[in-house]
């Protein structure tokens, strides 16, 4: 009888520790799912933000905002924050 308690105890314990270990690794899993998906909605903004730019026909230069009306050089100025052209 004692020796089967102690088999009983040693799975139970063994279980938990599985358990434990499991719930750890979904988290990690969960969490670099998260940040991969964080990463890509970031890049797409980026690419949105300077297909914009192009289709607005603004180039890298400050000077190429010339003839355009202030709401077009407003949104341009805010485009190339976001591309990250200065």
């Amino acid at each position: 009888m004692e020796i089967a308690t102690l088999i009983i105890s040693v799975l139970t314990l063994l279980t938990t520790i599985a358990g434990i270990v499991v719930s750890v690794i979904l988290y990690k899993k969960q969490k670099k799912d998260a940040a991969l998906a964080e990463q890509k909605r970031k890049e797409e903004k980026w690419q949105d933000a300077k297909d914009e730019l192009e289709a607005m026909g603004i180039g890298p230069s400050p000077f190429s905002l010339y003839g355009y009306t202030k709401m077009e050089i407003a949104r341009a100025k805010i485009l190339m924050k976001k591309v990250g052209r200065r």
